[in-house]
């Protein structure tokens, strides 16, 4: 019966093994707290029948399999609809960076180059009519990332909070659908609860209609672009966009250590 209390553990605190997701860790300390009292409360009718107590493991045990790595795949979709839409965002913003670096640098480079003209009237001259059209276009470049800046900062944190809240609706629906089956498991360990028995049954053929989900459209401002300048001709480069999807790290290397742990815990207990 051991092997499946432990089997029943670890599916409880294996999430915990990711502790780069603190949604996950938290779920973690949550539930094995609710199995030690679990454990405790039916101690007596363990005892008492051996087989239940096994059969209500071996049941349960993939009960919660299934909750953790559905609540894994919920919080992957958040995050991974994060990092798509922050991407994005930066590609939208692509065009406009290198339109102030053109900028940047040919004004610039009308600047430098009043030092290569043959004598030093021609260069003085030059000098002070580049200098003030220079000065000019440095004040609109950074007005306008300033603004741009500001515009796309915002969109990345309306982006961060959109996550987060919905990392914590799959951590409410995580714990409330893992609630209930901690709940049947000290039931069905009590005797109050029979083991459910899979039923096979064979379905009538059927026709069904699909119908597309309505799809929701957000209009993002663009971001704004430099005017033109009296010293510069602005390059707009092409850009085309890209979708990309930051994959999720896994890290499931210490199940087996966690296991050594729990053996020594139980040698203790029974």
């Amino acid at each position: 019966m051991h092997s499946h209390l432990i089997a029943v553990l670890l599916a409880t605190v294996a999430i915990s093994c990711c502790s780069a997701n603190p949604s996950l860790a938290s779920a973690s300390a949550s539930g094995t707290m609710k199995m030690f009292h679990i454990m405790s409360a039916t101690s007596e009718a363990q005892r008492a029948n051996p087989t239940q107590a096994n059969n209500c493991f071996e049941y349960y045990v993939n009960v919660f399999d299934a909750l953790v790595k559905e609540f894994e795949q919920q919080l992957d979709i958040c995050e991974d609809t994060f990092a798509q839409g922050k991407d994005g965002v930066m590609k939208r913003y692509n065009p406009l960076v290198s339109e102030l670096g053109s900028s940047a640098y040919d004004s610039c480079k009308a600047l430098v180059a009043c030092d290569s003209l043959p004598n030093s009237q021609d260069a003085l001259n030059c000098y002070s009519v580049q200098a003030s059209s220079s000065s000019q276009d440095a004040y609109k470049i950074g007005n306008n990332a300033s603004i741009s800046s500001g515009v796309l900062n915002q969109e990345i944190q309306t982006l961060n909070s959109t996550c987060e809240t919905c990392k914590k609706t799959c951590s409410n629906n995580y714990e409330e659908s893992s609630g209930v089956a901690y709940a049947n498991l000290q039931k069905c360990l009590s005797g109050e609860l029979p083991i459910p028995q899979p039923t096979t049954t064979t379905p009538e053929p059927t026709t069904t209609t699909t119908t597309p989900e309505p799809t929701t459209t957000t209009t993002t401002p663009e971001p704004p672009t430099l005017p033109p300048t009296t010293t510069t001709t602005t390059l707009r480069p092409t850009t085309t966009t890209e979708s990309g999807i930051a994959p999720s790290n896994k890290n499931n290397g210490q199940k087996q250590s966690l296991q050594s742990k729990l053996d020594n815990i139980f040698k203790h207990i029974f």
